[in-house]
């Protein structure tokens, strides 16, 4: 009855300190995507038609960034479909066609706010009449009012090629580092008299500049969690095989060697602690897949959480031995009169 009330005990500590550490990181981790869904990593400068555009996309094929692409505003389209009322347009190179839609656009056309798109009853292969005539719809995107540039919430894109100079050029980066001003500045053409006038900013500036996450993961105040389980398991070692310390001495007395009593009580000592490391991490891990969307970041999370059980039980096994080996078979008659 003991050892089951050891177990328990045990796998409560270690489950309670490894949910410390689940419910840490998963807080890091939602302020971290929704930081990057937001598109607070999205950067862009602004420098009037001196923007280069095959520069600007060329930007994506550097490792930490994962779209790039110009932008450039143009003449409002007048839209028969809203009775000759215009909406903001603008020329966009390929590549931040793909930044604003999450994928490439293989289909000749425009891109058009899903809002509108809703509104009008449009979709990808749909047409869109103009004075100027017909336009072909390629795709939709996606750009919500939360904090975001307000230009393109209500907007169609015009995929245009790089040949010519752009107003902006955008960048998106994940994660965000300190060189995403001065890529951007690159390709900004330096014999411009706007080049000096360059200006950097967020695309959604609502949720702050700072952006070090890993800093915020590798300073969270659970991450000794791990540290209290260990103790918590060698105070449990030590003061279990104290409390037997009669019946150890008293199997030394009888001339059992000391490497045998170590290994016997090792083994007893490991009857509780594996028990309490199943369990337990049994319950870490159905609290990490609650608190996990996708499949990488719950086996992430539940090897992060699972260090508290797996250091507590170690710790356990270690501190009956330690407890064990500090017995004396002389002080037997001592050990016994205390009891």
């Amino acid at each position: 009855m003991q050892a089951v009330l050891l177990i328990v005990a045990a796998a409560a500590v270690f489950g309670s300190l490894g949910a410390a550490e689940v419910l840490q990181v998963t807080a890091v981790n939602t302020e971290m995507m929704h930081y990057r869904d937001t598109a607070s990593n999205v950067i862009l400068v602004t420098a009037n038609k001196t923007v280069d555009g095959g520069a600007c996309d060329r930007l994506s094929e550097l490792d930490s960034v994962q779209n790039s692409g110009g932008l450039r505003e143009r003449s409002p389209l007048v839209l028969h479909e809203l009775y000759g009322l215009s909406v903001a347009a603008y020329d966009v190179s390929p590549g931040f066609a793909e930044l604003i839609a999450g994928s490439p656009i293989t289909d000749s056309g425009v891109l058009i706010h899903d809002t509108l798109a809703e509104q009008l009853g449009l979709s990808a292969g749909s047409r869109l009449e103009t004075p100027e005539g017909p336009i072909v719809i390629a795709g939709t995107y996606v750009w919500p009012s939360d904090g975001r540039d307000a230009r393109l919430g209500f907007a169609v894109l015009v995929p245009t090629p790089t040949t010519s100079a752009f107003d902006e050029c955008w960048l998106r980066e994940w994660p965000v580092s300190e060189d995403s001003g001065a890529l951007l500045r690159s390709t900004v053409i330096t014999e411009s008299q706007n080049a000096d006038a360059a200006q950097i900013r967020q695309a959604n500036p609502s949720n702050g500049t700072n952006a070090d996450f890993s800093g915020e993961f590798e300073s969270r105040i659970s991450r000794f969690a791990w540290v209290g389980a260990a103790a918590f398991g060698l105070c449990v070692g030590l003061l279990w095989a104290r409390r037997r310390r009669v019946e150890l001495c008293d199997g030394l007395a009888k001339g059992q060697s000391r490497s045998a009593l170590l290994l016997q009580v090792a083994i007893e000592a490991g009857l509780v602690a594996v028990p309490a490391l199943v369990l337990s991490g049994a319950a870490l891990g159905i609290l990490s897949r609650i608190h996990s969307d996708d499949k990488q970041f719950f086996h992430e999370l539940w090897l992060i959480a699972a260090v508290c059980p797996a250091a507590g039980s170690v710790s356990l096994i270690l501190g009956s031995m330690l407890g064990a080996a500090s017995l004396r078979r002389a002080s037997m008659y001592r050990y016994f009169r205390a009891r």
